[in-house]
């Protein structure tokens, strides 16, 4: 679990919303892990991951910039129309907790993700949904932050998140 100091100091998380497109069809929203600690410590998790169990075709491997994916599938790359929409959006902070190590799996590899907990970044992911042409290619939203995109069938549970 996070300490409160430092759930309550992930300062300025919206570093703003950031568009990117890359190696989906699709634009994404994500929010930036901008605390330097807390970087440190999901990088240093992401390491633990065997570099011959990393699925290595390119853009994938490691995620080497943490951050908490909103909405993915978004057809416009205007950050003008996300910001709008933001601007219904009435927080400076969204509050969130790290849980536990999981993974999600593809057809071509597994994803190792650090589980996230925020009704803030819910309502965020239904604002944006609700207001911008999208493609919901996941019906239920889950937070996460990406450690890596594994081969298929590795498993890491031997991966102990402690801050």
């Amino acid at each position: 679990m996070l300490s409160e100091d430092i759930k309550n100091k992930i300062d300025k998380m919206i570093d703003d919303i950031i568009l990117e497109e890359s190696k989906h069809s699709f634009s994404s929203t994500q929010i930036n892990i901008l605390d330097e600690k807390l970087k440190s410590k999901i990088l240093n998790l992401g390491s633990l991951i065997k570099d011959e169990d990393l699925y290595n075709e390119e853009g994938y491997g490691r995620d080497l910039v943490p951050h908490i994916t909103v909405k993915y599938g978004i057809h416009t790359s205007d950050i003008k129309e996300i910001k709008n929409v933001m601007k219904s959006f009435n927080k400076k902070e969204i509050k969130f907790s790290l849980k536990e190590i999981s993974k999600f799996e593809n057809e071509l590899y597994d994803v190792v993700i650090i589980k996230v907990d925020s009704e803030d970044l819910t309502e965020l992911n239904k604002l944006i949904n609700d207001n911008i042409e999208n493609t919901t290619t996941y019906p239920v939203y889950t937070p996460h932050i990406t450690l890596a995109y594994v081969r298929k069938g590795i498993v890491y549970k031997g991966i102990i998140w402690k801050l």
